[in-house]
């Protein structure tokens, strides 16, 4: 072992040893694993945005990993998952999303065998409290057809037809001219 050190030698021996349970079960790195994931969500022709989502993940995970000590993907379990969502800072639909980014990687791992159940499916959601969109008011509509008279005749039409039939703002901005 070339050391005398009872520490040093019993650290050597667990390296060891999570090394051969690696090889066992035909483990990968997390950067390679994230590698192959990546590939494969390319190959099935993902959006562009979406890969940016799960790049945005991975580095957040990469940062937890090197500062909680992980050393390989069987030791993110379902504790570490939970410590690792803790250090999210974003909104309740953004930790929903992330979480289902987790989630979509975790089944990756066991499906290709590197873990064998998926950790990350029994974290709960977070609670995602949205407002109702309510109806345009009076004024609002009336700030619309004003904008719509400086714009001219093209955009008045439209906008006099629909704003008596549909008060909402998400409506009225998905208008287009036929």
């Amino acid at each position: 072992m070339g050391t005398r050190d009872w520490e040093v030698a019993q650290s050597k021996v667990r390296k060891w040893e999570e090394e051969q349970r690696a090889s066992d079960l035909g483990t990968v790195t997390l950067e390679r694993a994230i590698e192959l994931f990546l590939l494969d969500a390319q190959a099935r022709k993902l959006s562009d945005a979406t890969i940016q989502k799960y790049k945005q993940i991975f580095k957040h995970l990469r940062a937890f990993v090197t500062t909680h000590s992980v050393r390989s993907i069987g030791q993110l379990d379902l504790q570490a998952l939970r410590a690792f969502r803790v250090s999210w800072q974003c909104s309740g639909i953004t930790s929903l999303k992330r979480l289902q980014h987790l989630r979509a990687f975790f089944r990756f791992l066991v499906s290709n065998g590197w873990i064998t159940e998926n950790p990350a499916s029994k974290l709960r959601p977070p609670t995602v409290r949205t407002l109702p969109t309510l109806p345009l008011t009076r004024e609002e509509v009336a700030r619309i057809v004003a904008a719509c008279e400086i714009q001219g005749e093209r955009c008045r039409g439209p906008v006099y037809t629909k704003s008596e039939n549909v008060r909402r703002l998400t409506e009225l901005s998905q208008l287009r001219a036929y």
